[in-house]
């Protein structure tokens, strides 16, 4: 989680979650299912609380409407 002082929060995911069906998929497939839910919970809460823009780790849905350099910081 970081500020962005042009655009305010934002929470980058990275691999923890790494797409946002992976939440409502309970992280099937992770090499930690209840670890993965505990610290994806963890970064969602802070998301709540922050009202972040949250960028995921490999969404390939959300990758097209993303800011990228070198609009991102003009």
């Amino acid at each position: 989680m970081v500020k962005v002082p042009q655009s305010g929060w934002v929470l980058l995911t990275s691999d923890a979650i790494s797409r946002p069906s992976e939440i409502d998929e309970g992280f099937v497939g992770s090499w930690d299912v209840i670890l993965a839910v505990r610290h994806g919970d963890r970064l969602m809460r802070l998301a709540r609380d922050r009202n972040p823009q949250v960028f995921f780790g490999h969404c390939p849905q959300q990758w097209p409407n993303l800011p990228k350099a070198s609009h991102w910081f003009t």
